[in-house]
């Protein structure tokens, strides 16, 4: 999933490890770059899809991934098979996430509470 130059309307939100927008900016995700300015190691760039729209669709596009996960949200393990998790960076660097390290960090998108996880 290509993260870089995405934009949403309303805007997408990134968020801290309880899945919640923290008022301190420090705290979220950081964005998704938008601009030759942000690229940096901490913004993630690309990476496989793995996504909640609720009532719509679970996806799990990630290495061993099952794909389809169904249209109910419910925890990411019950649904996602997805390994650990190559996450592209903005200054072209790459990291492995560890499975047990992978969450929701940005909310948006498709639907208003769509949930990407990396």
């Amino acid at each position: 999933m290509w993260l870089a130059n995405f934009t949403a309307a309303p805007a997408m939100k990134f968020v801290n490890v309880q899945g919640v927008v923290s008022p301190n900016a420090a705290e979220n995700e950081p964005a998704w770059p938008k601009n030759s300015s942000e690229l940096d190691s901490q913004r993630a760039f690309i990476t496989h899809r793995v996504s909640d729209t609720p009532g719509t669709k679970l996806w799990d596009l990630g290495h061993l991934g099952k794909f389809d996960g169904g249209s109910q949200t419910k925890p990411l393990w019950s649904w996602a098979v997805t390994a650990d998790q190559l996450v592209g960076q903005a200054d072209g660097s790459v990291i492995v996430r560890p499975k047990a390290q992978i969450r929701v960090r940005a909310i948006g998108g498709p639907s208003a509470d769509t949930r990407y996880y990396y």
